[in-house]
């Protein structure tokens, strides 16, 4: 067994959630007060708090000597510091100053992202300091949250963090939070935090050279999506989501609702596709790279012009048709950051959620980490209604006997890439 002892460094450390996002600041406005004044300590603040507890542990057992006084200098200055901790408040004088957060709301597994806090104020740069939430176990920042500066583009100051995430998660972490330096520089002034940092970690989408499916290995995909100007008909109208082509924004729907819309097309000749990620299996190496390879595949066949009609992940059923092109690449990305292994595969309910979607299909791609007898029954009953079965294995060790439309792939050829599927 495989211990990732990462992990297990943090393992009293939950992943935040949105429920534990909503819970996470104390309702007592006396406890809000002395977690503040916890967090509000510098790194100077703590060393000198560390040492004056160990001197007044000294200073009982010799009473008679000088230690008391060194104890209680350093008390005082502690509680000097923290008596005026409220005239050096950010959001007092004629104009008050605001923070905001400038952040993605996606982030790539493993990839940087940065993360700007904008500081509107007249308080000169150098007498700010910049504090971030704390991360989760995956989490790592690449740097420290760098020193206020004026930026011309921006309206005030700005500093600038470097965070990296090495697992896929929805998260809802704490605020960055902006206080003002105080004499001594044992603690800061009360903070002005800004809104919450959320952002989705997806996976990044395995790289393949080749997808043999009805419609990318032909080229008659792409050609399609050429020709479907004036081919398609009007099927209706939805909100619009991110990633949707401006094109295709309605001007009443959005005049008469006050929400942008966008019109959505039907052609009886595209090609589609149904895209099934089997989550049964354990959490480990092989179900990552299972969520890459899914990733990849769906990337794969919106960027060849090939429609996806309907996207399973595990429990999650996602009946929608994309469209050709890019446009449908976040909602995918999103499903695939919040899947988790499964400890059943049901055919049965798998297989009738799947049916009803496949007119029109014209292939059908199984990520899976698992090969038995129910994954083939369940492929070849999608092959009787006309869709082409094709299955991405992921795992350490090939099964002796496998169909010709199951590619076996190790999580080591997905990191390295150029998978031919």
């Amino acid at each position: 067994m495989k211990l990732d002892w990462e992990r297990l460094n943090h393992v009293l450390i939950p992943v935040p959630t949105a429920a534990r996002r909503r819970n996470r600041k104390p309702t007592s406005e006396s406890v809000r007060r002395l977690v503040d004044l916890a967090f509000s300590l510098t790194p100077k603040g703590q060393v000198v708090l560390v040492i004056a507890s160990l001197v007044g542990a000294i200073a009982i057992a010799l009473p008679a000597s000088r230690v008391p006084f060194f104890f209680g200098l350093t008390i005082s200055l502690f509680s000097v510091s923290v008596g005026m901790r409220r005239r050096f408040r950010l959001d007092r004088g004629s104009r008050p100053s605001r923070v905001s957060l400038v952040s993605p709301s996606r982030a790539t597994v493993g990839e940087a992202l940065t993360v700007r806090v904008v500081v509107d104020t007249e308080e000169p740069p150098d007498t700010l300091t910049v504090r971030g939430p704390f991360l989760p176990w995956f989490a790592r920042y690449e740097n420290k949250p760098e020193a206020l500066r004026e930026d011309r583009t921006e309206k005030g100051v700005v500093s600038d963090t470097v965070v990296r995430f090495s697992r896929r998660a929805d998260l809802h972490l704490g605020a960055f939070a902006v206080a003002k330096r105080m004499p001594f520089d044992l603690v800061t002034g009360p903070s002005l935090e800004t809104e919450a940092f959320r952002v989705t970690i997806v996976p990044k989408p395995a790289r393949l050279t080749s997808l043999d499916l009805p419609g990318i290995a032909d080229g008659t995909a792409r050609e399609a999506g050429f020709r479907r100007g004036g081919s398609r008909d009007l099927a209706g109208v939805r909100e619009y989501r991110e990633g949707d082509r401006v094109r295709d924004l309605c001007a009443r729907a959005w005049a008469r609702t006050g929400i942008p819309h966008v019109r959505e097309y039907d052609d009886p000749e595209e090609a589609r596709a149904v895209v099934v990620v089997d989550t049964h299996g354990e959490e480990g190496d092989a179900f990552e790279a299972a969520m890459s390879v899914a990733a990849g595949v769906s990337e794969t066949c919106l960027a060849s012009g090939l429609a996806l009609r309907l996207v399973v992940v595990g429990d999650a059923v996602h009946p929608f048709d994309i469209g050709r092109g890019r446009e449908g690449r976040f909602t995918v990305l999103d499903a695939l950051a919040v899947a988790e292994p499964s400890k059943v595969f049901d055919r049965a309910r798998l297989e009738a959620r799947v049916m009803p979607h496949l007119r029109g299909v014209s292939g059908v791609v199984l990520v899976t980490t698992k090969w038995d007898e129910d994954r083939a029954a369940l492929m070849r009953k999608f092959s009787v209604h006309g869709a082409v079965p094709r299955v991405a294995l992921v795992g350490d060790r090939r099964p002796a006997t496998l169909p010709a439309y199951v590619r076996f792939v190790r999580p080591s050829e997905v990191a390295s890439g150029g998978l031919a599927l």
